[in-house]
């Protein structure tokens, strides 16, 4: 995808495909977040593009989870730190698959948006091409898989449900815990999916990013693994 500053003061963001154009108002704070939009959902970012795009992500998980812990107590229900964090992990989590989110009114929806990955493990497509790069050319190899983007947002998905799957093991209990935690993982990973693919189900005219069945498998996967992790740790303690 190309950035271009055009005559009319309006930047427009097209892939090397055509695929997308996206124009923007010529204010400050509309270019950063078509800039931020750019970068999160085609590029790799550098270390100062990811803390722009994680954090108003950040704020708006914490905005979610009061609100949500905030009716939990009014409803007489006994919460603490452990429920706000639980809740926090899973906001932020949500927000990370919907953010950021490009105008209404000025996405462009002539092609349908980006097409669903449906393949499973098609991300195994990226590792096998880095490792014939890697061999090929051994100098460059920690550099082109810390730079790729589909390991970048795997790694991403795994690690970040891993944390929201230990988080979940403080809340678990019964005979069979790990149920609980698949229903969960399947339920928000499955979600967020479903409402990439809807464009937040029908609030955009097409979907703005892409799904993907491996990204399902990840957070899943992450998820699980977190939990049995940390529901091991925590037994073995009692």
């Amino acid at each position: 995808m190309i950035g271009d500053q055009t005559l009319t003061g309006r930047v427009v963001w097209t892939d090397d495909e055509g695929r997308w154009e996206q124009t923007f108002p010529r204010l400050a704070i509309i270019r950063w977040f078509s800039f931020i939009h750019h970068h999160a959902t085609h590029l790799p970012m550098t270390p100062a593009q990811l803390l722009a795009y994680l954090g108003p992500a950040t704020i708006y998980a914490g905005i979610a989870a009061l609100i949500v812990f905030g009716l939990l107590r009014l409803l007489g229900r006994e919460v603490d730190r452990r429920h706000f964090l639980t809740l926090y992990l899973v906001f932020f989590f949500l927000t990370l698959t919907q953010h950021p989110f490009p105008d209404r009114d000025l996405l462009d929806c002539s092609d349908g948006g980006p097409q669903p990955i449906l393949r499973p493990f098609a991300t195994l497509d990226h590792v096998f091409q880095l490792l014939e790069r890697s061999r090929d050319n051994p100098e460059i190899g920690i550099r082109v898989w810390l730079g790729n983007k589909v390991i970048q947002a795997a790694a991403m998905n795994f690690f970040l449900c891993a944390v929201i799957g230990a988080a979940l093991a403080q809340h678990v209990e019964g005979r069979r815990p790990w149920l609980w935690a698949l229903a969960l993982a399947v339920l928000l990973s499955g979600g967020a999916e479903v409402t990439q693919l809807t464009g937040i189900f029908g609030f955009y005219p097409c979907a703005y990013r892409q799904f993907d069945v491996d990204d399902i498998i990840f957070n899943v996967s992450g998820l699980l693994f977190g939990f049995t992790l940390a529901f091991r740790l925590s037994a073995r303690r009692r």
